[in-house]
């Protein structure tokens, strides 16, 4: 590769991690330090550097994450490259299983602050209305199950009703910078017991939108940890949410299956029925959507204050 300093890496290996696009290494320097390496294909060249800027606007704010580093292009001007620090640490999907349930609410109390600092970035003033943006984007992709060719199953008649008639949620919601995937699975706690936040890029909405929809992730993260997810929400509330959050959530999870359901039937039709079995999940949660508290929230106990 022709990247600024690619001589002086003594190691770069494939990592093989996350539903990227982004060929992504692990680079070594000859003073053992680790650094992570993004590359992707040119014409992705400006979303990137976008991206990138605002990597570098984040980490300014003192947000524990990946350090931006470089950006530019390489290859002939065919590619263009991110380099970011790399995080010492274990994945959080893997080592908060194994903590008692005060330290997992603990690690959710920190990241629900973390998640605030985030959504404290204001949106572009002139950034178009929320819902309008969020429709635009889902009901084209929701037309794929109303298709001859959609993929169908049990118990999606219902919550597409559902999703049809309570459009209503989502209107005059607030915009704020969005992580896009603030999940467990994109948190590295460090030996210092720092839940670290790792990537950032951008989702169908680009880096803003409703605040409000990171926490369909925070929702998923409760399949490995019930009370790191408790704890985040409470955390970032300084206590138990408004009652105009939980309806919203449970909208944001049901459209987002659905989605996920339909584009994961295209392209990797293998993985489908463990995506409907994810859905199932989310109905037991949520009492088949009568009732917006999912049960793992409900069956925990309040989380101590915020260090």
């Amino acid at each position: 590769m022709t990247i600024p300093g690619y001589d002086a890496f003594v190691k770069v290996e494939p990592l093989n991690k996350g539903w990227s696009s982004d060929k992504k290494y692990v680079a070594e320097t000859a003073d053992g330090r680790r650094l992570l390496l993004r590359v992707t294909d040119i014409a992705e060249y400006g979303k990137k550097k976008t991206e990138f800027e605002m990597i570098q606007k984040i980490a300014a704010l003192g947000i524990p994450m990946q350090q931006p580093l470089d950006f530019g292009v390489c290859d002939d001007v065919k590619k263009v490259f991110q380099l970011l620090s790399w995080v010492e640490g274990e994945e959080a999907a893997i080592s908060l299983p194994m903590l008692t349930q005060t330290e997992q609410n603990m690690f959710g109390l920190k990241s629900g602050k973390i998640l605030e600092k985030l959504h404290s970035i204001p949106a572009p003033e002139k950034l178009p209305e929320w819902a309008s943006r969020y429709f635009e984007v889902m009901d084209k992709r929701l037309m794929g199950f109303l298709g001859s060719d959609g993929f169908r199953f049990d118990g999606d008649k219902g919550i597409l009703q559902y999703l049809a008639q309570n459009r209503s949620l989502l209107k005059n919601r607030p915009q704020s910078f969005r992580h896009g995937d603030y999940s467990i699975w994109n948190t590295i706690i460090t030996a210092a017991g720092t839940p670290v936040i790792i990537d950032w890029e951008a989702d169908d909405f680009g880096n803003f939108g409703d605040p409000w929809l990171d926490f369909v992730d925070v929702i998923w993260s409760a399949s490995i940890s019930p009370n790191f997810a408790s704890g985040i929400i409470y955390g970032y509330f300084d206590g138990n949410p408004p009652e105009a959050f939980w309806p919203a959530v449970m909208y944001y999870t049901f459209m987002g299956v659905m989605i996920s359901i339909q584009a994961i039937s295209k392209s990797r039709p293998g993985e489908v029925r463990r995506e409907i079995d994810y859905c199932k999940m989310a109905l037991g949660w949520f009492d088949h959507m009568q009732t917006p508290v999912p049960t793992w929230y409900q069956g925990c106990s309040a989380p101590p204050t915020a260090p």
